[in-house]
């Protein structure tokens, strides 16, 4: 698949809807994960801010590094692994998926997927 049909077939709403999902839960998982580490609610605010830009940054360069990969660039794939932070994240889309499936715009979401979900299709 060349690159600029990959970006073409990608429905950019709900891609973006689902990396949206999956990174505040991912961001709750951490900042409860670092709550439980320090014992210090602060701690876990400071993560709370600290993970939701970066895993926004992460997605975003993941996004087309997965397009160039596709395309046949050399090891430009790991470029994205930063965005495998997000896939703690999961589980709790998972959860949202089967009681508010709307919101989740992905028809088969698994308990764990891969760091970058591309909901292909055309644009409505």
């Amino acid at each position: 698949m060349r690159v600029a049909e990959f970006f073409r077939t990608i429905q950019w709403r709900s891609t973006l809807q689902v990396a949206l999902i999956r990174i505040c839960a991912a961001s709750f998982l951490w900042a409860f994960i670092i709550l439980l580490i320090s014992g210090h609610m602060s701690e876990a605010g400071r993560a709370m801010i600290v993970f939701i830009p970066l895993l926004i940054i992460a997605m975003l360069v993941a996004i087309p590094v997965i397009g160039l990969a596709r395309a046949g660039v050399p090891f430009i794939g790991l470029l994205s692994l930063p965005a495998w932070l997000v896939v703690i994240g999961d589980p709790l889309v998972y959860l949202l998926c089967k009681f508010k499936p709307e919101w989740v715009p992905v028809e088969d979401f698994k308990f764990i997927n891969a760091p970058v979900l591309a909901v292909f299709g055309a644009d409505e």
